[in-house]
């Protein structure tokens, strides 16, 4: 995918879960995600943060949180989610028309982030979401080639990731056959590879 086609694709992607979220009732929006200790209200919070933090708001919360980053980034999404349901879907959508990204991130990260809460806050619910196989396999590809947040090539060494709806593959040993939305999880650590041998 071009970069031009992947902010499309962002963009896309939160309109869509602004107006899913927008539908939830009150008590969804308080359900557990697949994001630990996350709700779903969280998570809603937390995708538009990536085109509102500035870099020089980060040094007070890096200094709480002593440099780490999941803190941080957990902590302004708790921030966040205490504002009402209507600011959290409106921010969604002034997110999805604007083409800023999160300190130190590309578009690639930004796409990776909102397909995989997507999963985050849907599947919890019992509810599917179509991720765009090509859109997937660019997260993935992302994520196995970045040390940042996850640590794929380590955390999942001995085992081989062959998408069944692309052609992404990656890593040896143990093989591990998968949709590429599903393989996201797999690399962002919502999923074992366990649940995904036969």
């Amino acid at each position: 995918m071009t970069e031009e086609e992947i902010r499309k694709e962002i963009r896309r992607q939160r309109h869509e879960l602004a107006d899913w979220a927008e539908g939830l009732s009150p008590e969804q929006w308080e359900s557990r995600s697949l994001c630990t200790e996350w709700r779903v209200r969280d998570v809603i919070a937390h995708v538009p943060l990536a085109t509102e933090v500035r870099w020089w708001e980060l040094f007070g919360p890096a200094i709480r949180a002593r440099g780490d980053l999941n803190v941080i980034i957990r902590d302004a999404a708790r921030e966040k989610a205490r504002l009402p349901y209507e600011r959290l879907v409106a921010d969604m959508r002034r997110a999805a028309e604007s083409r800023r990204l999160a300190p130190t991130t590309t578009v690639y990260e930004a796409l990776t982030d909102v397909l995989v809460h997507w999963q985050d806050v849907t599947r919890p619910l019992g509810q599917t979401r179509e991720t765009p196989a090509e859109a997937a396999r660019a997260g993935c590809e992302r994520l196995w080639a970045r040390k940042r947040l996850f640590h794929p090539r380590k955390d999942l060494a001995g085992y081989r990731l062959v998408a069944t709806d692309t052609t992404w593959t990656e890593g040896e040993g143990r093989l591990i056959e998968a949709p590429t939305a599903t393989l996201l999880l797999l690399l962002t650590g919502r999923l074992t590879p366990e649940s995904l041998i036969r």
